[in-house]
């Protein structure tokens, strides 16, 4: 039983995880939705399956290998979305029935113990399993595992199918081990050496679709993202998640050579404008691969230099793997791996340049993807508010489409809203931003904009004194490539829609391109998907489209068979009080997983821990709670709700150390999933005593179709009307579910 809640939450975690790295974070969310629709279907059918308990885990346990190691295979060789989504909903069909089972035979409380403690032990693996393992050993240890499980079952073979069951697993296991074997030597399984380059089902701009699978040097695998260095013909490429990020070459001659070997003097980087402070000191966020560091090491001495990056595999490569390959880019700095934000808010000092040069969650600007913390109104603040008076922001990003033009335009917007809350009188005089032509950009598909953007933020108007070195620094800027070219500095150069937008800016009014579908709001802690630049969002509207079309086809067979017969209309509520307590749910498991991603750093570690705390202590709350009224959980659920969505972050920006912040988000997100678990046994009590216990299968699989639905449909919600307006809705789901079955429960609960 600890094995298959173990197995449901490492395989949804590691899935979630493959798909971000082979298609995007859309993809990688309905995971979760797919894995909450096989839940609902094997709840549905394992009741109504015969045979004894020894045959319904040799069939579950092989059909989980079989399908871990076909999910394995389809990733490698054809990673087409159907096939891999009917894989999904296939594992978890064949994971949940031996547990639906046996609820139904053995004590509920001694199943849910062990449930509870697989899911605790699948968070565990999951975080222990990405520090020694990568994605594809973790599926290939999980199918032999399986394996291994369906043996033992057959150990003692009294019938001739045992026997042969046995024989099977054992040359399966054999394969399994020489696999395990082969990958540790040879890295073989490595999805970027399999993946088919050609396939028109995925991007292109993908490092495994541009580069050949010998030319991948090393990948770092880990719950924060996935790092592939690439050789290439003068340099390595460094690519996080499956999108080209960095590079790194072994010069450190020249113009890289450091601050404090030569001293100051003109550095080849048209990204940095430098020479306002002498011996800046600098704040590095998101330190990469050669990045900026070399730049920076050039124009201040490395005491001054202070670098954080997220993923620790780049601090490793940069570090320890690939230091000489890569010019000794990271000698005598000591880079920080975490948040940030967090570790600015931990400081006093104040830094006359913080640089931020294409730090998102996916790609560019041009690629949406998970929530992106650095770039809202409240991180902006917290960045202005570290800056010297002479300091500025640094920043530059990669304009690939109209649509990655439109997300930089909502980006200047973002920073105009939080200089105008800092107190900025004009903070169009603030902004200086040109545009330059990148080596190698004449390589680049059709379709892409063949230059890169460049500004500065500065935390006092560009004018005086400090607007005369600012000029000397933007003159020396345009000296080093060609073309290069101002496009906006207000009283100087003001060109083309930039112009526009600053116009438009100053007039509080965003009228004219608002028609056209952009949107004008700042990127907010609330809605902090910065990339989503229009208000049509046609991707996300397609995979809403198929989920919902799966989970009403789902539902409404099943509601039909629940709506049959003379107690129709007693099964209504019970219904309604279903589907309402499936979207609140998930609505509340998405928006935590989104908002807690700042906090876990990193959009998988986010759903490892999010769902399994919430599985956890749901289990807990279905006991805990089985005799409080439905009315005061909702209460409980308000409270703990937005103090689990708001606090988590503040404390974060108040720089509270890391371990209170982490221990304060797991004990809301317990005490919230706790008081939701509450809802789900209470209704399976009432179909119970009123005689409808053979619909319980129905009920669960309505509930599961409708979760399916709210986790694609809550991913929608937080990028469309941001998170408070989702909680809202969730509340307003459990509210109407407490007014559908009110009152307190007269005996035990019923789990099933």
């Amino acid at each position: 039983m600890a094995l298959v809640a173990a197995t449901v939450l490492l395989a949804e975690t590691v899935l979630f995880h493959a798909f971000l790295y082979v298609y995007d974070y859309y993809a990688a969310t309905q995971v979760i939705s797919l894995a909450v629709l096989g839940v609902g279907l094997a709840s549905a059918v394992a009741g109504r399956l015969g045979g004894n308990d020894r045959l319904c885990f040799v069939i579950c346990a092989l059909g989980s290998a079989l399908l871990l190691g076909g999910l394995l295979a389809a990733l490698m060789w054809y990673p087409v979305l159907w096939l891999l989504g009917a894989l999904t909903v296939g594992l978890f069909f064949t994971l949940v029935i031996y547990v639906v089972r046996a609820f139904a035979r053995y004590p509920a409380g001694e199943v849910y113990l062990f449930d509870m403690a697989g899911a605790g032990a699948g968070m565990a693996l999951a975080e222990a399993g990405y520090h020694w393992l990568s994605t594809e050993e973790i599926l290939l240890a999980a199918t032999g595992l399986w394996l291994a499980a369906a043996g033992l079952a057959c150990w003692r073979a009294r019938q001739a199918w045992e026997r042969h069951v046995r024989a099977s697993v054992v040359i399966l296991l054999c394969g399994v081990a020489w696999l395990g074997w082969t990958q540790a030597q040879r890295d073989v399984l490595n999805l970027f050496r399999h993946l088919p380059r050609a396939a028109d089902y995925l991007d292109p701009t993908k490092v495994f679709c541009r580069y050949e699978p010998d030319q991948l040097a090393r990948t770092y695998d880990s719950l924060i993202g996935r790092i592939d260095v690439i050789r290439r013909e003068s340099d390595h490429g460094v690519a996080h998640d499956g999108y080209p990020n960095d590079h790194f070459r072994p010069n450190e001659s020249g113009f890289y050579r450091p601050f404090d070997i030569r001293g100051t003097g003109p550095v080849w980087d048209v990204r940095v404008l430098y020479g306002v402070v002498d011996r800046p000191r600098v704040f590095i966020i998101g330190s990469s691969a050669q990045g900026i560091v070399k730049t920076i090491k050039y124009i201040t001495p490395t005491n001054r230099i202070t670098a954080v990056e997220i993923n620790p595999g780049v601090v490793r490569a940069m570090t320890e793997d690939f230091y000489e390959e890569s010019g000794r880019a990271y000698a005598g700095l000591a880079p920080r791996v975490g948040n940030a934000l967090a570790v600015l808010k931990e400081t006093r000092a104040r830094y006359d340049i913080i640089t931020l040069i294409n730090t998102h969650t996916s790609r560019s600007l041009s690629h949406p993807g998970p929530p992106d913390y650095l770039h809202t109104v409240e991180s902006y603040e917290l960045m202005l508010d570290r800056l010297s008076d002479r300091g500025y922001l640094l920043l530059e990003e990669r304009v690939m489409t109209r649509e990655g033009r439109l997300a930089l335009y909502r980006q200047i917007r973002t920073l105009w809203e939080a200089l105008r809350r800092a107190g900025a009188e004009d903070p169009s005089r603030h902004f200086v931003i040109w545009e330059w032509m990148g080596v190698g950009m004449k390589r680049f598909y059709p379709w892409h904009e063949r230059l890169y953007v460049s500004m500065i933020v500065t935390r006092e108007p560009i004018r005086g004194e400090f607007g005369r070195a600012v000029q000397r620094g933007l003159d020396r800027v345009l000296k080093r490539t060609s073309p290069t070219r101002v496009v906006y500095h207000k009283g100087r150069e003001e060109q083309g829609e930039y112009a526009e937008l600053f116009t438009m800016l100053e007039r509080g009014s965003l009228w004219r391109w608002e028609g056209d579908g952009f949107d004008a709001s700042p990127a907010t802690n609330n809605r902090p998907f910065l990339a989503v630049s229009t208000r049509e969002t046609p991707r996300l509207n397609r995979l809403l489209g198929v989920t919902a079309l799966l989970a009403a086809l789902v539902c409404g067979f099943f509601a039909w068979r629940l709506m049959r017969g003379e107690r129709a209309g007693r099964t209504l509520p019970l219904g309604g009080f279903n589907v309402l307590i499936g979207f609140g749910y998930f609505f509340i498991q998405i928006l935590l997983m989104l908002s807690l991603q700042n906090v876990f750093l990193g959009a998988t570690r986010s759903v490892a821990w999010t769902i399994g705390l919430m599985l956890v202590s749901s289990g807990l709350g279905g006991r805990l709670w089985r005799r409080v009224g439905l009315g005061m959980l909702v209460g409980g659920i308000a409270v703990t709700g937005l103090l689990s969505w708001w606090m988590p972050n503040a404390l974060l920006l108040t720089g509270q150390p890391r371990w209170v912040v982490n221990g304060v988000s797991v004990l809301l997100v317990a005490l919230l999933g706790s008081f939701l678990g509450g809802f789900f046994p209470r209704g399976l009590e009432r179909a119970a005593a009123a005689g409808m216990g053979s619909r319980i299968p129905d009920l669960f699989a309505i509930n599961s179709a409708a979760g399916s639905l709210a986790v694609v449909l809550a991913l929608w919600l937080g990028v469309k009307v941001g998170y408070l307006s989702t909680l809202l809705l969730a509340l307003a789901c459990y509210a109407a579910a407490a007014w559908l079955l009110p009152g307190r429960p007269r005996g035990g609960a019923v789990t099933s």
